[in-house]
């Protein structure tokens, strides 16, 4: 297609506003992924611009303002973030668009808060908090949830490596429910009673019982010592 500068690129269409011109297929993708999770319509194009090819990104003129707000955080990400020809190393966590072809599985989810969405051969989505969102990579999520055993190594690693999401959760206050979202990846929902549970309950039942029996016993032999007591 041959470009004309002078030419709105959706014209044909009729209500579409060009937002932004990505640099590269990163940008794109995060973009793309972005504006997907929240449901914002969107159309894409290449164009050349002084001999440069880019992609213009557009969506409806009545979700401008939404979509700007939206590109604002996303541009920032991408100036921050090494490209795919500059990757990250191996110990930084992923700020990127997850793969939309792989199969997902939501392995956690708390009604206001977000969800953790295990994406096959790629990683754990952290669905809460700003976008976009934080990924563990596959091989990195044991180690991941080993520290969520500990609250305040947990909470260190978060702000060291996860930032956004991590000034997010002490700004909402919501670093507690992030944690127990985290751990129930692992331990189950806290609201099903598990076989464990019961006979862990039980065994402290069992104890507390034994106790009482104990201290009974040790009543009745005092008072017995007191009653045969010469007077």
């Amino acid at each position: 297609m041959i470009h004309d500068p002078d030419r709105d690129i959706f014209t044909d269409t009729g209500g579409w506003a060009v937002v932004h011109r990505a640099k590269d297929d990163w940008e794109v993708s995060l973009i793309r992924a972005a504006f997907a999770h929240a449901e914002l319509p969107f159309k894409v194009e290449e164009i050349v611009e002084d001999g440069r090819k880019r992609v213009a990104i557009a969506v409806p003129t009545e979700a401008e303002e939404e979509a700007t707000e939206l590109l604002l955080r996303v541009v920032e990400v991408v100036d921050r973030e090494p490209t795919p020809d500059a990757p990250p190393p191996d110990d930084a966590p992923f700020i990127r668009a997850t793969p939309t072809d792989l199969p997902r599985t939501t392995i956690a989810a708390k009604d206001g808060l977000g969800e953790i969405v295990h994406v096959e051969g790629f990683g754990f989505e952290l669905g809460v908090g700003p976008e976009p969102h934080y990924v563990v990579p596959q091989e990195d999520w044991e180690e991941f949830t080993d520290f969520s055993a500990q609250r305040q190594e947990f909470s260190i690693l978060l702000e060291k490596e996860y930032e956004r999401l991590y000034a997010w959760l002490r700004g909402e206050k919501r670093f507690g429910e992030f944690l127990r979202l985290v751990e129930s990846t692992y331990r189950g929902n806290g609201d099903e009673d598990r076989p464990e549970d019961f006979l862990r309950a039980a065994g402290w039942m069992l104890a507390v019982l034994a106790g009482i029996a104990a201290l009974v016993a040790l009543f009745r032999w005092l008072e017995g010592l007191t009653t045969s007591a010469p007077g």
